[in-house]
């Protein structure tokens, strides 16, 4: 009996003997060690509870780096678009301020002409080779960041940069708009120089050899 009730205990869907059910019966209700009578060897209770519930899948190591680096693509694209954004603005403000030196009478065609060339060649230069280092900087710090969050899509530091960059272009408008060198058409070109360096260097946000060199892609 103990040897029956320790096989059917294993397997309980196994139905017993009908010519064994009395004496099955009478052994589960005077035997006490049949309630507790071990499971099968090697199939503990946990054992058996994780073979019956399935178990979530696990995230590797490769997944993981790989959803950082879509959620920290995220920022650097909305860094790339204020860094666009910023330099059209730039731009279209330097266009108007050449425009209003030729209504007042102010220059001549000639010298806004040349005062654009510059602002762009200048702008140009700056944003391929000044600008966009800053831009990468930023741009591998963002891929190191770890649940990265929207308000660290530049570095603290770089914000009290920014206002000390807009005191001086508010400085720089009034001293040239008192007519000194040039008068608002070289504070046009200068401030077209920089939206166009801005909206050059934008560009490391989105194309992944822009702006590095030889010596950046060994690293």
């Amino acid at each position: 009996t103990p040897k029956f009730c320790r096989s059917w205990l294993a397997h309980p869907t196994q139905k017993p003997p009908m010519r064994f059910g009395g004496l099955l019966v009478l052994a589960v209700s005077t035997c006490p060690w049949s309630f507790t009578w071990p499971l099968p060897r090697g199939r503990s209770q946990p054992a058996l509870q994780a073979i019956a519930e399935p178990r979530a899948p696990r995230l590797g190591t490769e997944n993981v780096k790989m959803l950082r680096k879509k959620e920290n693509r995220g920022l650097q694209s909305a860094a790339g678009a204020l860094w666009l954004l910023t330099g059209c603005m730039l731009m279209a403000r330097g266009g108007r301020y050449f425009w209003q030196a030729l209504q007042n009478g102010n220059t001549t065609g000639r010298a806004v002409s040349l005062a654009l060339a510059l602002g762009l060649c200048g702008g140009l230069a700056k944003g391929r080779f000044v600008l966009s280092k800053t831009a990468l900087r930023n741009k591998r710090r963002l891929q190191r960041l770890e649940n990265a969050r929207p308000w660290q899509v530049f570095a603290p530091g770089f914000y009290p940069l920014i206002i000390l960059m807009m005191g001086t272009s508010v400085a720089l408008k009034k001293v040239f708009g008192s007519g000194f060198g040039g008068g608002m058409v070289t504070y046009g070109g200068i401030v077209t120089g920089i939206g166009t360096g801005l909206v050059v260097s934008s560009l490391t946000y989105w194309f992944e050899n822009f702006g590095s060199d030889d010596k950046d892609n060994n690293v």
